[in-house]
């Protein structure tokens, strides 16, 4: 998951995203690192339930400013698995790639998780041409929560931990 991240990391900040600084990346010992700096401030997951709501909507314009930031990358191909690095003209290719049901031995399960999974099975069969689309993959964050943004006063300082971000469509 972070053999893709300087790339990433590098074009955010080309576009004045809110993100750490990348100091140094690489492999030791066959393991992939990154070094980045320390965002100042704090978790705004940590204090939200104090913030009144004018503080809550001042941070909430700030992340979605952030998320147009992010948004504004745009991709010829769409990319949801990056550990298999295969790109699709269609978003629906990708998501039928992605999600194989046929890989679950529902045998294995027990009646009610059987269930529960062919329900799952037969809506994502019965609603996959919703995703029909092809021209709108953009960077995709994929897990966008106040335990990943920072803030110190009134500002958010940074957004972290790009572990699962992808190229799909923003709704993603």
């Amino acid at each position: 998951v972070l053999k893709h991240q300087p790339e990433v990391i590098k074009k955010l900040r080309d576009y004045s995203a809110k993100i750490p600084q990348l100091i140094d990346y690489g492999m030791i010992d066959g393991k992939d690192y990154l070094l980045m700096d320390k965002i100042k401030g704090r978790s705004i997951v940590d204090d939200w339930m104090k913030f009144n709501s004018t503080q809550k909507d001042g941070f909430i314009k700030q992340i979605v400013e952030q998320l147009k930031i992010f948004h504004s990358i745009k991709f010829d191909k769409y990319l949801i698995d990056r550990s298999k690095m295969a790109t699709f003209d269609n978003f629906k290719d990708a998501l039928v790639s992605f999600n194989d049901f046929s890989q679950i031995d529902k045998n294995k399960l027990s009646d009610e998780y059987r269930e529960d999974v062919e329900v799952l099975e037969n809506f994502f069969k019965n609603n996959i041409n919703a995703f029909n689309e092809k021209n709108t993959a953009v960077f995709v964050h994929s897990d966008i929560h106040f335990g990943n943004i920072f803030y110190e006063g009134d500002k958010i300082t940074g957004i972290i931990d790009f572990d699962w971000s992808c190229q799909a469509p923003k709704d993603y």
